[in-house]
């Protein structure tokens, strides 16, 4: 009875990762082209904002979008930026 538990257990989880495996490469298979993007990081702090703002607003002009903006410690801004690479 013991051994029929492992193999279930095991076959389970062999069966799961064909699953999985299938999965991903049918997924590959289907999209005709896959988006690649590259990101920028713009760390400025609250005191300089506005010039930072004139370089993000220059960044956006060469198709960099905003994607995040995170509070980093009491005095800075994280700015985290993408595009499609062309």
């Amino acid at each position: 009875m013991v051994q029929y538990k492992k193999f279930f257990k095991y076959f389970g989880i062999i069966a799961l990762a064909v699953i999985i495996a299938v999965m991903i490469s049918s997924f590959g298979a289907t999209s005709q082209q896959t988006e690649r993007w590259e990101y920028q990081v713009v760390l400025t702090t609250y005191i300089y904002l506005d010039g930072n703002v004139k370089h993000i607003n220059n960044l956006g002009r060469e198709g960099w979008d905003v994607i995040s903006v995170v509070p980093w410690s009491d005095s800075y801004l994280v700015f985290t930026l993408k595009r499609r690479v062309r």
